[in-house]
């Protein structure tokens, strides 16, 4: 049942997980524990600490796997909350299944109602375009029929002026 849950979610909109690159500067002050808690409240996956490191080895900067989860561990031990949830699924972020089993059930319910929320306001604001292009749409022709009109009322034109 958690697999299909994580599945179903994920199917929702599953977007690239890859996190910005490190800077030099990033990687040289070494801080992995905010980049685990950074990478922890976007709900991304483990694997983004091999894109980090791989980055930082660039700049012959060492990675701190250790730091790095601690971090990351924090930030989901706040993110995997049915408020937690909310939030992120709210933002229009698609769950990757980073939450423990334990706490997952309650995420994924906060998550849902966001996401509900997320999708709702996205079909609203479509809704909200399509309303103001009619509007726009209408005064366009509104304004050609008072020119025509104004065109057609002009005694002054001939017949052929009037056609053209």
């Amino acid at each position: 049942m958690r697999h299909f849950l994580v599945v179903l979610v994920s199917a929702l909109g599953l977007s690239g997980c890859a996190t910005e690159i490190m800077s030099e500067k990033e990687c040289l002050a070494g801080n992995w524990s905010a980049a685990g808690f950074e990478d922890g409240a976007k709900g991304l996956l483990e694997r983004t600490f091999d894109e980090r490191a791989a980055r930082c080895n660039e700049f012959g900067a060492a990675a701190n796997r250790a730091a790095y989860n601690e971090g990351r561990e924090s930030a989901l031990y706040q993110l995997c909350t049915n408020d937690g949830g909310y939030r992120y699924g709210q933002s229009g972020a698609s769950y990757l299944g980073v939450c423990r089993p334990s706490r997952e059930a309650e995420f994924l319910n906060g998550y849902i109602s966001g996401r509900r929320i997320f999708t709702f306001e996205q079909e609203r604001n479509g809704a909200q375009q399509e309303y103001d292009n009619a509007i726009n749409e209408l005064e366009r022709h509104r304004e050609e029929i008072r020119r025509w009109r104004a065109v057609l009322r002009d005694d002054s034109l001939t017949a052929a002026e009037h056609e053209a």
